[in-house]
């Protein structure tokens, strides 16, 4: 996941896309936070639903703009993190 994340924070960079290149650092700072340290949290509930409301506000601002390739990557991760977090309950 670290890695597709950090691929498509590359290509948000090489295309300029600032905002989007922000956001997956968010995802990516959370998602290395929570595996640091003594004691990592890991995939909780918490992380993963902090990194699918990351991808689900970029899955909605490409879908809203009509960038229908980038806005199918990005609900990927939403589907992806949902799915983490049903088989976590």
């Amino acid at each position: 996941m670290l890695e597709n994340m950090r691929l498509d924070q590359d290509e948000a960079r090489a295309a300029e896309r600032w905002l989007e290149a922000n956001q997956i650092q968010q995802a990516i700072m959370v998602l290395l936070e929570a595996t640091a340290g003594s004691e990592p949290e890991g995939l909780s509930v918490n992380v993963t639903t902090h990194i699918r409301n990351v991808f689900q506000r970029l899955f909605r601002w490409h879908r809203n703009r009509g960038s229908d390739e980038r806005a199918e990557r990005f609900q990927r991760y939403v589907q992806n993190m949902h799915g983490l977090m049903q088989g976590s309950i």
